[in-house]
């Protein structure tokens, strides 16, 4: 329905086209014609009129005859073929395009559609209106969701677009290909990563809304698709991006050049050869290194200032075969590099690790330093009870010393466990810091996680060996504090 429903109104409407020698001009939104009034005019628009009251569209139409502006039913009811001219002399029609689509296809969110009435109103449109010209910018194209464009009058075989851009004939369905999954080319997402655009927020650099895979995209009709499509693709494989006007590569030499249209046209195999660079450079997770090589041998190739589409096109299969053959032995390097820094990092975790058995020991040494020295006291003292002087234990002086014996057996312990924490954490924050700015091919998560699980066991046992010598002192301490029942339970 919709197919026969825009194929009647442009045929209706381009047949005014021509009679319209007065004004004549298509608009993405509107077309606007202005003609001198005759019989063959009067029956286009009356038959146009009827077209549109039949199908519920009168509201994409406004007519005005003599200035005067009318209504469908107004101009078929004064018009009609059996009544007389009249003095009329001129007449003026404006087609909502914008509307007549939104009436046939509704709210659309999911799809921008675009209609042209003729091929030659599409090919005039194409540069000016659809944004071809500066591709990074938001515009017809340049946008979110897909674009579907009909095009009146062009042939089924004409037909073109890619995974978000469609230009058919009016009113016909895209094919299969629109929309597919399968699309290898960077988002947005990981070309911010990559890339340091030094420009207003309005830039936006998007390749797959230029995607062109299917149909005759290699015909006249797509030359300025294609032309905008190698612009987003050069701008993929930048490291700096100003404007279309100045972006800067960092190969063997750092080179500013320009994406401008210095070439009228850009064949499909050159194309495939570019896409073929940047889907490979964003491959895997690689994408800064494969990207150096590739810019590496184009900086050699392109002079500075030049354009990437004149000079940098010729040079990309090239630069992909020689970037290919580097990245195996860069690779190669890097694995070497990467497992001598293992070995370092693995290395400091043990030597980070043997730091928590010297302090397990030195709290378990600190332990038995205090048994000592309170079974040297306890035997000293009850042998002078026994045999000098009689009742010292039981003396108010006695209840002090052991009452202090207490409060150092807990400050102690307390000393040496923060003393001990406080080196761990230091250590442990020098670790990390050395690990990570140290090593340049491990990485940073890889190193946190070694660290983490490497250093649990350790970490347990010190925490254990804590917990059991502080209730030991602690035992000690309340033992100490309440020495005299302990004594009268001993019988000393």
């Amino acid at each position: 329905m919709s197919t026969l429903l825009i194929n009647n109104i442009c045929l209706r409407v381009e047949s005014l086209r021509v009679k319209a020698n007065y004004n004549c001009k298509e608009t993405l939104t509107a077309c606007v014609f202005e003609g001198s009034w005759d019989a063959d005019a009067r029956l286009s628009l009356y038959r146009l009129c009827q077209f549109a009251q039949s199908h519920d569209l009168t509201d994409c139409l406004t007519l005005a005859v003599d200035t005067e502006t009318l209504t469908t039913s107004e101009f078929i009811n004064r018009f009609e073929p059996s009544k007389s001219d009249f003095d009329t002399v001129d007449w003026s029609l404006t087609f909502k395009k914008e509307q007549f689509l939104s009436s046939l296809f509704g709210i659309d969110t999911k799809h921008h559609q675009l209609l042209f009435c003729s091929v030659s109103s599409f090919k005039e449109q194409v540069n000016k209106s659809l944004g071809l010209d500066n591709p990074f910018e938001l515009g017809q194209i340049n946008r979110d969701e897909p674009v579907i464009i009909h095009v009146y009058g062009l042939a089924q075989d004409e037909q073109f677009g890619g995974k978000e851009l469609a230009v058919i004939t009016a009113g016909s369905n895209p094919p299969e290909e629109f929309e597919a999954s399968d699309i290898r080319l960077p988002n947005e997402t990981k070309l911010k990563k990559s890339i340091y655009v030094l420009a207003d927020d309005s830039v936006k650099i998007r390749p797959i809304s230029f995607d062109l895979n299917w149909g005759y995209w290699g015909g006249d009709n797509a030359r300025l698709f294609r032309l905008a499509y190698a612009k987003t693709l050069f701008a993929c494989i930048a490291q700096h991006f100003f404007s279309q006007n100045k972006i800067v590569l960092h190969g063997v030499k750092h080179l500013n050049v320009s994406l401008l249209s210095t070439v009228n046209d850009i064949s499909t195999r050159q194309l495939i050869e570019l896409k073929d660079a940047v889907t490979w450079c964003y491959s895997g997770d690689e994408s800064e290194t494969r990207l150096q090589l590739l810019s590496d041998r184009l900086s050699l190739d392109v002079p500075a200032g030049g354009s990437l589409l004149k000079y940098g096109i010729e040079h990309v299969k090239t630069a992909l075969e020689q970037a290919k053959s580097k990245y195996s032995f860069v690779i190669a390097e890097r694995n070497n590099e990467y497992r001598k820094e293992l070995k370092d990092v693995y290395k400091d975790i043990q030597d980070f690790s043997s730091k928590y058995a010297e302090k397990s020991s030195d709290l378990s040494s600190g332990l038995f330093t205090d048994l000592l020295s309170i079974a040297f006291i306890f035997t000293v003292g009850s042998f002078a009870k026994g045999v000098i002087l009689g009742d010292l234990l039981k003396s108010h002086g006695a209840e002090v010393f052991f009452t202090a014996i207490s409060i150092y057996l807990i400050l102690s312990f307390l000393a040496r466990y923060l003393h001990a924490k406080s080196t761990l954490i230091q250590s442990k924050k020098l670790l990390n810091s050395w690990s990570i700015k140290l090593r340049s091919h491990v990485p940073e998560a890889e190193i946190t996680q070694l660290i983490s699980e490497n250093m649990e066991s350790p970490k347990d046992h010190f925490d254990y060996t804590a917990l059991f010598v502080g209730l030991i002192h602690l035992a000690l301490a309340m033992a100490a504090f309440q020495s005299t029942t302990i004594f009268q339970w001993l019988g000393l």
